[in-house]
Formats: structure tokens, C-alpha cells, sequence
């Protein structure tokens, strides 16, 4: 991700991978600031049940849906807020990961969208 350019990168874990904080008050996701800390990731990684919390590896909840665009980017009709015949329907629409391969999920999000566009017309 970083060779793509990314500035910050948000591992899908709560384990402090690079043990930046020996004690840690809270818990919070690992974010590698560079691609240096990624073999640290590869050295520390030990997944400690009940705290290695592991979510989904398909992008989830990137693109919310919501009842405002005051906390969401896409309405309950799928609209992206403030466009026109701009529309998301994928797992990016998701409120939080749901953990787990979305497959099922976006078959369904896509017919509940097409059933409302067809009766639209």
C-alpha cells in the first residue's frame, strides 16, 4: 500500500505489532506510518486470543450508510450525499466490518438496489 503511495496504513488488528506502547491504556488498531514497519508487523504478529481481534480482508464500511450526510456518505437508497445518479452498492457501504467474507451481503444489497431501481421506472 505504501508503494501505491499511501501515507498511513491501518492493519486489520488491535495488537500493538509495533510495540511502540509496552502498556497500553487502551485498545486501538496497529497503523504503520512506513514500509519499514511492516517486518516489525511480520516479527510481532502472534495472534493472542481474546486480544488479536482479526476483521476481514475485503475493504468494508469505507462509503457508510446512513440516515445524514452529517455520518455517512451514502443513503438508506444507496445515493452517494449531495450527487446525482451516483450510487454505491458493495461491502464499502457496510456501518463497521462485519468480520467476515461479505459475499452474501452485497448479493443481497445489489437486488434490494435493482428491485427499487426497476420500480423507479
Amino acid at each position: 500500500m505504501f508503494l501505491a503511495g499511501a501515507k498511513q496504513v491501518y492493519l486489520p488488528t488491535t495488537e500493538n505489532l509495533l510495540r511502540d506502547d509496552p502498556h497500553p491504556s487502551e485498545i486501538r488498531p496497529s497503523v504503520l506510518t512506513n514500509s519499514k514497519q511492516a517486518n516489525l508487523v511480520e516479527k510481532n504478529l502472534e495472534f493472542i486470543p481474546i486480544r488479536a481481534i482479526v476483521t476481514s480482508a475485503h475493504m468494508q464500511a469505507t462509503d457508510k450508510m446512513g440516515s445524514s450526510p452529517r455520518d455517512s456518505v451514502v443513503s438508506t437508497e444507496f445515493r452517494v450525499w449531495g450527487t446525482n445518479n451516483l450510487y454505491i452498492v458493495d461491502a464499502s457501504v457496510f456501518p463497521t466490518c462485519i468480520g467476515a467474507n461479505p459475499l452474501q451481503s452485497v448479493y443481497t444489497f445489489a437486488k434490494i438496489f435493482a428491485d427499487r431501481m426497476l420500480s423507479a421506472r
